[in-house]
């Protein structure tokens, strides 16, 4: 490998490192977000945590293993505190809900999908089935999420489940 070769992995890792280390600090000023009542209140500071949590499922998943679950319920908070009066947080809510993608093209299926195939290669059925199973209700034209589903609950002896 020549110097600028090494230089450049160098360089790039140290950037991946800072990028962690930035979704570190986002993720705690989210999770003491929601603590405080003013701020769980509004229903921005629900969706700013789905995405955050979503992007975190995608791509830092060493960071939190059920991030994508909690983007799911952060999404559907946002739409709930959001419903006296819906408007654009809870249209862009339902549209990670339903299925539909960011700017960038991901939607929080394929972070579901993601999140419960590394539970489902750790053992862990249970919760592979219930992130396969979430992710089949935010996008049922996807294929792989019940397949997966029905694989998990094979391996746990669920075959009720499987056959659903």
């Amino acid at each position: 490998m020549s110097a600028f070769g090494l230089f450049t992995v160098s360089a790039s890792a140290q950037v991946d490192k800072l990028l962690l280390e930035q979704k570190k600090k986002d993720k705690e000023k989210s999770d003491k977000a929601i603590a405080d009542p003013k701020a769980a209140a509004k229903s921005s500071t629900w969706l700013d945590r789905g995405k955050l949590y979503d992007e975190i499922a995608r791509l830092y998943t060493e960071m939190d293993s059920s991030a994508a679950m909690v983007a799911y319920d952060s999404f559907k908070k946002a739409v709930e505190v959001d419903a006296a009066k819906p408007g654009k947080v809870t249209k862009e809510a339902q549209k990670f809900l339903t299925g539909g993608t960011d700017e960038s093209g991901v939607n929080l299926g394929q972070a579901l999908v993601k999140q419960g195939a590394e539970k489902f290669q750790m053992k862990n059925y249970a919760g592979a089935i219930k992130f396969f199973n979430v992710a089949q209700e935010v996008n049922p034209k996807d294929t792989l999420a019940p397949l997966y589903g029905a694989y998990s609950a094979m391996q746990s002896q669920k075959n009720d489940v499987a056959a659903s």
